[in-house]
């Protein structure tokens, strides 16, 4: 540093600087026979006077010719806070600079619209207005090295198709008309305003620099594709509108997006090593994502992902993700809490994982997993994981997979929307789950899952097999539990119980069932032997409310058989059933014994006169009563008080006679009463 002469020349290499002037006093180094640098740093004062004629300006003045090689920085010091609109001398030489400006990268400058010019006469700093800064250039590229620079290469076209070269601020557009044969070499560290990727084709973005800007948006259009391998710090988020973002390594899968969230708009996002090897660790990922509502947006996982390093991106949004992924371990451990779309999970081919890592579950989200998927949780073992919304396909399973935490219970609802999960649920240790919300769920699979079910809230439909499930199921006040399924565990029911699911159906259980003071047990009849049913090879102690209600047409006469069990205890306190037609009545004095409940006409009592005999028929009973024949020549008293004169049964024809011989009674009145 300094303002003197060095007379034998100078080197400058690997990390060395020099520096014309001292200190923040600008001043002129002189060097004869001949600078080097390469792999070093040039520092220059600048103040905002381009000429320095009023204002002095560091220079570097070679008498001789300037080497530059490697890869070289300007650091660039604002005396006065800003530079001026002009051209700066840096270096001036009257031998002519060996190497180019590619060996350059800029520093200080960040917001300024510039252009780094090499001449044989030296190197230049080019300050424009702002005006360039605001402009919009469309990449063309030379088809050879394709260098995406700042202020050097003129690979770009402006709106007067002009070619120039990439400004700090520019906003930049790369679509069929550019040249993407070979990758888009970035050199500098480029900070455009926004930058555009809409082609029909790939674009490969790589070199030592990368994308900055702390505001700046890149933009992926079209149906073509970009590959990153840069790690770049732009901050203003990537928008996927179509088409796909490919990272191009490993590193580029944490650092290709810059710092801001990424915004699914219809695009895909596809990880470096979807459909690689499956034994590789592929990296993490922390950028946030967020799908608006009307969106859609898709991720291709690779194998492991996020299993060494962090993958903990938060998702947010009200739209529908895609997620396909690859093999076993991907991992999930950002704050997804938030999202309240839906999330549907597939694998690449065959099977594969899908891994909760994170406290919060997904109480706001729709999960789908499609067949092939295994979801489970390696949060920690006896976690309670909130799901909004589960459905599924026939070959999803909910339970343990490579790693997976143990006893964990699963709690199914928050959404409040109605979902079927087709798929199975098994046991990760011991597993458990809870209903809540207001929405209907249906388990339509078969579950093996050896935790309780508690039904807290809305509606759990239970048409699959829960034979395996051996633990017990209860039901809450408030809650419901129906289906036309297996339960394998005793049940307690303290809300209603209502077999059948959208029609009449029987729902079974393979133990005792036991209904509260607060239940309400919940009945269909269709046609005659056309009813819900409730079936347990335990015992079943009746309680609560029994509230049958009809289908629809009226109904006619003959059994419905609600209950099949092999003891039933108790009664229900309330018995609520549906008005009959005119001449129908119930009997439920089998329903205690056989769980059956009866309707019939009333009979038909018709008399005969044989000789000095009286014969009382009734008809259309059902079949197997036990009647008695009353008789009184007083309609005053109550039947209590009649006189019994036979008992019989009625007949499988429906028809019950009692014969009596007649007497000399002025009137006599005679009556049928139903015993049993």
């Amino acid at each position: 540093a300094g303002f003197g002469t060095l007379g034998n020349g100078a080197t400058v290499l690997n990390s060395a600087a020099i520096a014309p002037g001292r200190d923040s006093q600008a001043g002129t180094l002189t060097i004869y026979n001949g600078f080097f640098i390469t792999n070093g740093t040039l520092l220059i004062d600048l103040s905002s006077d381009p000429s320095g004629t009023i204002l002095s300006n560091d220079l570097l003045f070679v008498n001789g010719s300037v080497y530059a090689g490697g890869s070289n920085t300007i650091s660039v010091r604002k005396l006065n806070g800003s530079l001026g609109i002009g051209q700066y001398t840096l270096i001036r030489c009257n031998a002519g600079i060996l190497g180019n400006a590619m060996t350059w990268n800029l520093l200080g400058l960040e917001n300024v619209p510039y252009q780094l010019i090499i001449q044989n006469t030296g190197l230049y700093l080019k300050v424009f207005d702002f005006t360039y800064t605001n402009r919009s250039i469309v990449w063309r590229g030379d088809g050879r090295s394709n260098f995406w620079d700042v202020g050097i290469s003129t690979n770009w076209v402006d709106s007067n198709s002009q070619f120039t070269c990439f400004i700090t601020g520019n906003t930049v557009e790369f679509n069929d008309s550019g040249s993407n044969n070979v990758p888009v070499n970035i050199i500098h560290y480029v900070n455009p305003t926004r930058v555009k990727i809409n082609s029909t084709g790939t674009y490969q973005f790589t070199g030592p620099g990368g994308i900055g800007g702390s505001t700046c948006v890149l933009e992926k259009s079209g149906p073509g594709s970009v590959i990153v391998s840069n790690c770049n710090s732009y901050g203003g988020g990537t928008i996927l509108l179509s088409g796909t973002f490919q990272p191009g390594t490993i590193a580029a899968n944490m650092g290709a997006f810059g710092t801001g969230p990424i915004t699914f708009a219809g695009g895909t996002l596809r990880f470096h090593g979807f459909g690689g090897s499956t034994g590789t660790d592929w990296g993490g990922h922390t950028n946030t994502w967020i799908v608006p509502a009307g969106s859609t947006g898709t991720v291709l996982m690779p194998p492991r992902f996020g299993y060494d390093s962090p993958f903990k991106s938060t998702l947010v949004g009200s739209g529908e993700l895609r997620i396909v992924t690859d093999y076993v371990r991907c991992s999930f451990a950002g704050d997804w809490s938030q999202f309240n779309g839906v999330i549907k999970v597939g694998p690449r081919g065959g099977s594969a994982e899908f891994r909760l890592n994170n406290a919060q579950g997904l109480p706001n989200a729709r999960l789908y997993l499609s067949n092939g998927i295994t979801a489970y949780n390696i949060w920690g073992d006896n976690a309670v994981i909130e799901i909004g919304t589960l459905e599924g396909e026939a070959q999803a399973v909910l339970g343990p997979g490579n790693g997976s935490s143990s006893n964990p219970t699963w709690r199914v609802g928050w959404r409040n929307d109605d979902a079927e999960f087709k798929g199975s649920i098994k046991d990760a240790g011991i597993t458990s789950l809870i209903k809540v919300g207001t929405g209907i769920w249906r388990l339509s699979g078969t579950n093996s899952y050896t935790g309780t079910t508690l039904v807290q809230g809305g509606s759990l439909v239970i048409n699959g097999s829960n034979a395996e499930a051996t633990n017990t199921v209860t039901v809450l006040s408030g809650a419901t539990l129906g289906g036309r399924g297996i339960i394998g565990g005793p049940l307690l029911v303290g809300g209603k119980l209502s077999p059948g699911d959208q029609g009449v159906g029987t729902l079974t259980c393979l133990s005792d069932i036991i209904l509260s003071n607060t239940a309400v047990a919940i009945f269909e009849l269709g046609s005659p032997n056309q009813c819900d049913v409730l079936t347990t090879k335990g015992t079943l102690r009746c309680g609560g409310t029994l509230l049958v209600t009809n289908l629809g047409p009226s109904l006619v006469a003959g059994s419905y058989r609600i209950l099949d069990a092999p003891k039933i205890q108790g009664q229900f306190t309330t018995v609520l059933l549906p008005q009959l037609p005119a001449g129908l009545e119930w009997d439920v004095r089998s329903l205690y014994t056989t769980g059956t409940l009866v309707v019939y006409a009333r009979p038909k009592l018709k008399t005969y006169v044989l000789g000095k005999s009286i014969i009382i028929a009734g008809e259309e009973l059902p079949a197997g009563l036990q009647c008695v024949l009353l008789s009184t020549t007083n309609l005053y008293p109550p039947l209590s008080s009649w006189q019994r004169l036979a008992t019989n049964y009625v007949g499988s024809s429906g028809l019950i006679t009692f014969t009596n011989s007649m007497q000399n009674d002025l009137a006599r009145f005679f009556a049928i009463w139903i015993t049993q």
